[in-house]
């Protein structure tokens, strides 16, 4: 820590990891499957959390939240569309960058290694948040928020028609510009 502040990937708040223990034996319970609505209930608790975190820049705790999330609900598009975030927000050029902020007195090959490994993990998870976008959108398939990204990703990927194909479903079904 530096002043305090705590570095590193690892989760940091255990109460978050307690409450997702209590709110996962709803969905675990296999004596008698737990009514629709208390699914829905543990389903809108990992959504709402997914968008504290978010919010917060809680890194961190995020991971371990949507791998969590994936396994209890993985058909559904909310679940999905978070996990796509999560690998699209990786792959941000950012995360490197800030890596390479907080060294003392980066070296020149250490930064240099650090982009190359980057561009094979960027790509990679790239990949995820396109199959995780996708897969969303097979499930909800209006969701425009989720169109939207897709396109970023796929322009990030080198993709334009593709982008702008997505883009175009996105514009043509929903009459918000908001997003």
């Amino acid at each position: 820590a530096e002043a305090g502040e705590p570095r590193g990937t690892a989760p940091l708040d255990s109460h978050h990891w307690w409450a997702r223990r209590l709110v996962d034996r709803i969905v675990e319970n296999t004596d008698d499957q737990p009514p629709t609505a208390m699914r829905g209930h543990a389903a809108a608790w990992y959504r709402t959390v997914t968008a504290i975190l978010t919010a917060n820049h809680n890194l961190a705790d995020f991971q371990p939240h949507v791998e969590r999330s994936l396994k209890l609900f993985p058909e559904d598009a909310g679940m999905l569309f978070d996990a796509g975030c999560y690998a699209e927000t990786f792959a941000s050029p950012m995360i490197p960058a800030v890596v390479l902020q907080r060294e003392p007195i980066p070296t020149h090959t250490k930064a240099i290694d650090m982009m190359r490994a980057y561009r094979t993990a960027s790509s990679t998870l790239l990949a995820d948040a396109e199959k995780h976008y996708r897969r969303s959108l097979e499930r909800d398939p209006p969701f425009t928020e989720a169109r939207v990204r897709l396109g970023r990703v796929l322009t990030r990927q080198g993709q334009a028609e593709a982008a702008a194909g997505e883009l175009q479903k996105a514009i043509s079904m929903t009459a918000s510009r908001t997003v």
